[in-house]
């Protein structure tokens, strides 16, 4: 028997496939280089001179990744553009800016964090790290993937994600924050572009 899909699952396929087929269809043509787009690269601009050194959790979250670093290798950004979009360290409180929360997808669930400050790593081939402040496990309270509810802190996803990711991780997509509710501090946020993605029950 055929599986069904919603209608928001197989339009997503489908526009990621006709996308797909474009894109290749102008490359293999000669008409464009992605590597010259800046839509279709991830890069750190706006360095800090007076740069802060790394913490002690961002440091472990290195060595995990198995990542050498030092002080003298790390330069923190005040921005990060994902794939044409931008987004700046540290802005979380600065009403009515919010260009640090970003979401990304890790295990299979979309989750939201705000950046305190890109990193970028000498000789790492990496295009730059965000160290990250998690916000609380999503909720949906509409059933839809489209705005969602967490709290200000998650302990549980620092303890299990660390606080270090790629740039490259990050979802191009910039995040409305709407002011936290009355009752339990929670935000309700809802992204520019796209969906979340959940986990099938």
């Amino acid at each position: 028997m055929r599986n069904k899909q919603s209608p928001e699952v197989h339009l997503s396929h489908s526009a990621t496939l006709d996308a797909a087929t474009h894109f290749l269809d102008m490359s293999e043509r000669g008409k464009y280089d992605a590597a010259h787009d800046l839509a279709h690269n991830c890069f750190l601009s706006v360095p800090l001179t007076r740069s802060k050194f790394l913490t002690v959790d961002e440091l472990a979250d290195f060595r995990l990744a198995s990542i050498d670093v030092d002080v003298f290798s790390v330069a923190e950004h005040a921005v990060a553009h994902i794939l044409g979009v931008h987004f700046r360290a540290n802005e979380w409180g600065q009403s009515p800016r919010c260009g640090s929360v970003v979401t990304c997808v890790i295990e299979g669930r979309s989750l939201y964090a705000r950046v305190n400050k890109f990193l970028r790593i000498e000789d790492d081939d990496c295009p730059g790290y965000a160290s990250l402040t998690w916000f609380g496990e999503p909720e949906y309270p509409f059933d839809y993937p489209l705005v969602t509810r967490v709290n200000l802190d998650g302990p549980i996803l620092k303890r299990t994600y660390g606080c270090i990711i790629k740039i490259t991780q990050i979802d191009p997509s910039p995040v409305m924050v709407e002011c936290p509710e009355h009752a339990g501090g929670a935000y309700h946020m809802m992204r520019d572009v796209g969906y979340d993605t959940r986990r099938l029950r």
